[in-house]
């Protein structure tokens, strides 16, 4: 004879592991959308020094370029992409026709060494403005050519693809050369390391991704004390930041009356926060920002069963919400990889990494408890 009273018991126990099981599995799910979504953008980089050039009757001008988004945390890799924006000016008699496989862009790193320089090649081009819109990632090479009328202005953009090669860390003098009307080489420097004056002047990175630990100490109704795994993406908007992340934790029940054999719970949560400056100060190079912060995290907990007895129903599982308010102190300076290019933060960075303080108001499964939590987070 088999016993089939613990079947229901077992079928329960199993679908209520398979949800929480689920749950996470879509978390993070979420998390890797998220990671995924924040795909390659462009961002602006103006020539504190304009780029000139004139002969045979042409005048090209350069102001700014544009750089993939990639490039500021990674470097030149094989998916980077570096925009020219040109203003052309024709004053001849007539009609102008540039066609971009006649553009090249050149990065050398000596005279003395033209093996070590390197060229980007044209991946598309059009005239007009540049707004990131004619990039869809899959390269459709619509090179198109440009006319200039005589005695007329014309804008023409073109996207040069970057790639990773030994040495794509090092300054290099940057030249943008196209053919005039005659058919002689007009060259543009963007950038030569000699002229510490020819920078790209570009804002501070506005968001990045931190991995952080905190710790929670609870007292009142429940006491407990919890240890938090995060990740989050911070971001600046005018003085004030913002975060949001998601939250992996272990809660250990002291003195409370959530049901769990073992006395302790797995989480997984999302929270926010707002962060408003109140000081700053520091040397460029070591900044540091004091600030107060506020915000909360909505969660799941289940327990984590022990013996075999308890092993044989389902866990028990508990939303909770939570408060949090406190001071914040940021360190250091979020900076760009190294590049070829004079890349120059203008506006204030992220700091590299936060610690925070505060105090905090939990309600779990119809329970209310307080007390105080500490994290530190560190930018990747």
């Amino acid at each position: 004879m088999h016993d089939n009273s613990s079947r229901p018991a077992n079928a329960t126990a199993a679908a209520a592991v398979k949800r929480a099981s689920m749950k996470a599995r879509l978390g993070w799910l979420v998390l890797a959308v998220t990671v995924g979504g924040c795909g390659s953008g462009f961002e602006v980089a103006r020539l504190r020094q304009p780029a000139r050039a004139a002969g045979g009757g042409l005048r090209v001008d350069i102001r700014q370029l544009q750089i993939s988004d990639d490039i500021a945390f990674d470097g030149l890799r094989d998916d980077s992409e570096v925009v020219a924006e040109l203003t052309l000016t024709n004053g001849t008699s007539a009609n102008y026709i540039l066609r971009p496989s006649a553009l090249s862009w050149l990065m050398a790193i000596d005279p003395r060494a033209p093996g070590e320089t390197r060229s980007l090649p044209p991946a598309w081009a059009d005239a007009g403005a540049f707004d990131g819109a004619d990039g869809d990632g899959g390269y459709h090479l619509k090179l198109q050519q440009v006319g200039v009328p005589p005695g007329q202005t014309r804008s023409y953009w073109v996207v040069f693809r970057g790639y990773h090669f030994p040495g794509s860390n090092q300054p290099r003098r940057i030249t943008l050369a196209l053919p005039d009307p005659t058919g002689r080489r007009l060259e543009l420097t963007l950038a030569d390391p000699a002229d510490g004056f020819a920078r790209w002047d570009m804002p501070a990175p506005p968001a990045v991704w931190m991995l952080g630990i905190q710790t929670h100490a609870m007292f009142g109704g429940l006491r407990a004390m919890a240890t938090a795994g995060q990740v989050s993406r911070v971001a600046r908007v005018g003085r004030w930041r913002w975060d949001l992340g998601f939250v992996s934790r272990l809660l250990v029940q002291i003195d409370g009356r959530l049901a769990s054999s073992s006395s302790s719970f797995s989480g997984l949560g999302i929270n926010a926060h707002v962060t408003v400056p109140l000081l700053a100060g520091g040397r460029p190079e070591t900044p540091f920002e004091v600030g107060a912060f506020v915000g909360g995290e909505a969660q799941t907990l289940v327990a984590i069963q022990r013996d075999s007895e308890t092993a044989m129903k389902p866990p028990a599982t508990y939303g909770g919400l939570a408060a949090e308010l406190g001071l914040e102190l940021g360190f250091g300076a979020l900076r760009r990889a190294p590049t070829p290019f004079p890349l120059t933060p203008v506006g204030q960075p992220l700091p590299a990494w936060v610690t925070r303080i505060g105090y905090t108001q939990w309600w779990i499964g119809g329970r209310q408890s307080y007390g105080y939590t500490v994290s530190v987070r560190v930018a990747w």
